[in-house]
């Protein structure tokens, strides 16, 4: 296996990340594509118990941008496998760089996307050993380097574990271990040792503070390239004078040359300055002008400066944020800025934050972000009780250099206050005043300021809405946790007849919707306050007829000299008084029971009194009830 195949290996790290209805392993470093070489992006998508391969036509959708802001791919549907595996295959010849790309799948319910950015740039099975390409070569090295990021569940001054390091013994050794969070942030030390049982990365010299379980770190492979390139036993040094060959080729080409004079000879090379073998025309004369001008060509090829310079172009953002947010809370994200060494380093410009809600509607736009220390910022927002609940989205934005700007998104959720809405029964079904009773529960954890409607349809499928209905009305209403509110909701309603009684409460993007079927009566005629009755006849042989013809006789008498409005808004006012007294009698009779289990259950040492609460009205009151007790009709 030759190096380039053992540096490979290390690509094959793999986290599982869970993501609402699927699983994703997803691969904790960049890919890199070749040029002008089809190049496969994907993922494997499992169901949340972690195995079971997800696989849906036009599941996962995948978007690519090149380096230079163009859009390469937009949404487009990903081809799956049997196993899970969910792919995109696609030729780039150029530009080369850094292409974004983002894979969303989409369950139906919700929306989870991960990050597929990959480098366009030769790999190192591409490059080329030819003698015309060493400054290109090197270029491609430095830029197939790559980093391993983890989050330290323990260690010390001079050690870091991770459980999720499972490489075998000493596999990081001669690795660079950099810390990029906590007391040791920006530190790095040489992997001196590695033991695959403990996942216990040892380092050459002791950092600064020791390290704590939730530091971020990375292990740079770059030092590891270059040693175990330069100790590889097969390398050949074939630059475009060839200077391996020509020193073998002059030597074995030379005339006058013996074997046994090979001992002197070697030594006459590497002391030319001052050997016998310096003079012009021989063996070290030739090795002396040869070896000058092969280093002086290359060194007018390339610099160091230029190498350098080429390597800080590669930088990174990294961005972490609460997941779920409720309302009325405060969302917090952190912002990593880190060079081509992964070194948190200060952008030229303070980054900016843009908000996202889940309607898509910015709700902050180029604010900027708190420093924190050198390359690490961080940025807070309080999400207002109204808040729209859903998937919302963060992108920040950060000039690292003068005419170079890149960004990264996250997406996090954002919950509420789910509602719950009934309708309780029909205070009034006599035209044109209707009148029902609801109640509205605020069933979340935070108070919440409620948008609800309701209205009056002719078909029980009709939603409030649309310009279609018989009457529509809507208002708001804050309402704390656990709380019940009840009201009685208002309509006018020109012509009796069957109806539907609608009642909507949003909350978000979501929404709780309640129903109630009734009959609409005439003032004269009576009617059905329960829902879904049928008009009572007048001039009926029952008595029961008769006493609702004279009820609504007596009730017309009322309305002649009084607004039947006014009449039907005092009957609603004692109904709810009604209903108020009984919740409260039913609620101490509950508390009577718990404080008799409470006495059952007291140990025989703890002496309790006992209370039983009862309730006593202030004053009589003209209820509804007492009203038909009292004329003995029914006045609904």
């Amino acid at each position: 296996m030759n190096i380039f195949a053992k540096i490979s290996i290390a690509l094959a790290l793999i986290v599982l990340v869970a993501y609402g209805d699927a699983v994703f392993a997803a691969s904790s470093m960049y890919q890199r594509c070749d040029p002008g070489i089809s190049c496969q992006i994907g993922e494997y998508v499992f169901a949340n118990d972690g195995h079971t391969p997800v696989n849906t036509d036009n599941y996962c959708q995948v978007t690519i941008t090149d380096p230079g802001d163009a859009a390469v791919v937009s949404a487009a549907n990903m081809n799956h496998k049997a196993d899970g595996w969910y792919y995109y295959s696609l030729t780039i010849s150029s530009p080369l760089g850094l292409y974004r790309g983002l894979m969303c799948c989409d369950s139906g319910d919700r929306k989870r996307c991960t990050d597929k950015t990959f480098i366009l740039g030769s790999s190192l099975d591409e490059i080329s050993a030819k003698s015309d390409q060493i400054e290109s070569n090197t270029e491609l090295l430095r830029d197939s380097t790559f980093d391993f990021s983890g989050i330290a569940t323990g260690g010390s001054a001079s050690t870091l574990v991770d459980t999720d390091l499972n490489q075998s013994d000493n596999y990081w050794v001669d690795y660079q271990l950099v810390m990029i969070s906590g007391n040791n942030s920006g530190q790095r030390r040489m992997v001196s040792a590695f033991s695959k049982s403990s996942h216990t990365l040892t380092v050459s010299a002791s950092f600064a503070n020791p390290i704590a379980a939730g530091d971020h770190y990375i292990i740079s492979h770059e030092p590891k390239v270059a040693q175990t390139i330069w100790n590889w036993t097969s390398r050949q040094l074939t630059s475009a004078v060839n200077v391996a060959g020509d020193i073998a080729q002059a030597v074995w080409t030379y005339g006058d040359k013996t074997l046994t004079s090979l001992g002197s000879l070697a030594a006459d090379i590497w002391n030319v300055s001052s050997g016998s073998l310096a003079t012009s025309g021989t063996i070290g004369n030739q090795l002396a002008a040869n070896l000058d001008a092969t280093v002086s060509s290359r060194a007018s090829q390339t610099s160091a400066d230029a190498i350098r310079a080429s390597q800080q172009k590669q930088w990174n953002l990294y961005l972490s944020g609460s997941p779920d947010v409720a309302t009325g809370n405060t969302y917090r994200a952190k912002l990593w800025i880190l060079n081509y060494e992964s070194t948190p380093t200060d952008a030229i410009t303070v980054p900016t934050v843009t908000l996202y809600d889940a309607g898509r509607n910015k709700v902050a736009e180029n604010v900027e972000l708190t420093k924190i220390s050198s390359g690490i910022y961080e940025y807070t927002y309080n999400v207002i009780p109204t808040a729209i609940q859903g998937n919302w989205e963060t992108q920040v934005s950060a000039t690292v250099e003068s005419g170079k700007t890149i960004s990264a998104s996250d997406y996090w959720k954002v919950t509420g206050s789910p509602a719950q809405v009934r309708i309780n029964a029909m205070n009034s079904v006599s035209v044109p005043n209707i009148s029902a009773s609801a109640t509205i529960t605020n069933e979340g954890s935070v108070g919440y300021e409620y948008h609800y409607e309701w209205c009056v349809v002719s078909s029980q499928n009709n939603a409030c809405g649309g310009n279609d209905d018989v009457f529509y009305s809507s208002a708001a209403k804050f309402i704390q946790p656990d709380e019940n509110w009840i009201t009685d909701l208002p309509a006018t309603v020109s012509s009796a007849g069957d109806y539907w009684f609608k009642a909507t409460v949003y909350y978000g993007t979501e929404q709780s919707v309640a129903s109630l079927g009734f009959t609409a009566t005439n003032p004269s005629s009576g009617g059905n306050g329960s829902g879904g009755g049928s008009n009572v006849s007048s001039g009926g042989s029952s008595p029961a007829n008769q006493i609702k013809d004279i009820a609504g006789q007596i009730k017309g008498a009322f309305c002649s000299v009084f607004p039947c409005e006014v009449i039907n808004r005092m009957l609603i006012r004692l109904n709810s008084t009604e209903t108020s007294v009984t919740a409260l009698t039913k609620r101490m009779d509950l508390m009577n029971l718990q404080m008799a289990s409470l006495l059952k259950a007291a140990p025989p040492q703890v002496i309790v009194q006992k209370r039983v609460y009862t309730v006593q009205p202030a004053a009589p009151q003209k209820t509804s009830a007492k009203l038909r007790a009292r004329i003995g009709l029914d006045l609904n």
